[in-house]
């Protein structure tokens, strides 16, 4: 059983509890410029203002401006990201036909991703995905016209009722390349999309973001006498959290999208195999760690365990 809520009632969410909890909202200031020194981080707005604090958690998204001004991350390589062309659309215009279940494809019509239908209770998002070197190499569609073929299709289909409208259509960019190589630099500490902290198969970053803040927030604290310890103490954190879970999600992303006919093995495999759909179900949900779920793949179909860790090894 799960829950689904829009994005934004989602944030509005995390913003009353940070600020329940002490933490002061500040808005409309849109950083340009960072400067660093030996005792702390200035940020610096379009109209000149300047914030100052000891340490610093970016967490400003795929584009982070803080990663740029710093050098740590002038831009991501195209095989890192994925598009994601999604409109989140009322019911009145576009509904599930299937409200109580999520629907979704993986490598729909050839695409380098996967495509999906989140029903929500007034609201549905559905998006179709994949790698941008994959739709700047082969797909001729511009992206609006390739969501709204897609929706056309699910409402043949049965899928869906109703029709795509563009006001509700919003891509973005995720990175899905992995944690950048060093996620901090002296005071300033690099937490969701701007770190890279993405699964690169399913391209889930909401849970991946969370743990990331919490555990900058943790490093953080555990070094108030030594703040330039907080970034190695961080990165060790993270790593040992869930560093092997988001390494071999892209091993698997490469690796299954190398050749779809892998995905289409991976789909007929479910059927035959029904702990590993069991297992898959019971990973999403929360209810098994990655540890066994990997645990179980070794145990249960060692041949294909041992082909991810060849794909490991020669990408080491």
């Amino acid at each position: 059983m799960g829950i689904l809520v829009r994005r934004v009632q989602f944030d509005h969410a995390l913003v009353r509890a940070a600020t329940g909890a002490g933490a002061r909202l500040r808005e409309g200031f849109e950083i340009t410029q960072v400067e660093r020194d030996a005792e702390g981080v200035t940020l610096q707005s379009r109209t000149g203002e300047r914030l100052r604090a000891p340490m610093i958690v970016a967490a400003d998204g795929v584009h982070s401006v803080i990663g740029k001004r710093t050098g740590v991350n002038a831009r991501w390589p195209t095989r890192s990201i994925a598009i994601d062309m999604m409109e989140e659309t009322p019911n009145e215009v576009l509904r599930a036909s299937h409200p109580d279940e999520v629907w979704i494809a993986y490598a729909y019509r050839g695409l380098d991703g996967y495509s999906y239908i989140f029903p929500k209770t007034h609201h549905v998002n559905v998006g179709i995905g994949c790698l941008l070197s994959h739709f700047k190499g082969e797909v001729a569609a511009q992206p609006y016209d390739l969501q709204s073929g897609f929706v056309r299709a699910l409402v043949e289909t049965g899928e869906l009722q109703g029709r795509s409208e563009r006001k509700y259509f919003t891509p973005y960019l995720i990175p899905v390349g992995g944690p950048l190589p060093r996620t901090y630099d002296g005071r300033v500490l690099f937490a969701g999309d701007a770190g890279g902290f993405v699964n690169g198969f399913t391209a889930e970053g909401i849970y991946y973001s969370m743990i990331s803040g919490e555990l900058a927030g943790r490093a953080i604290a555990s070094a108030l006498e030594k703040p330039e310890t907080s970034g190695p103490a961080y990165q060790r954190m993270w790593r040992r959290e869930m560093g092997a879970e988001l390494r071999d999600s892209v091993l698997i992303q490469r690796y299954l999208f190398g050749n779809h006919a892998r995905v289409n093995h991976l789909v007929r495999g479910g059927s035959r195999m029904p702990w590993l759909t069991e297992a898959m179900i019971d990973y999403v949900a929360g209810r098994r760690s990655y540890n066994a779920l990997r645990r179980d793949v070794l145990l249960r179909s060692p041949g294909t365990a041992m082909r991810l860790l060849w794909k490991r090894l020669t990408a080491a």
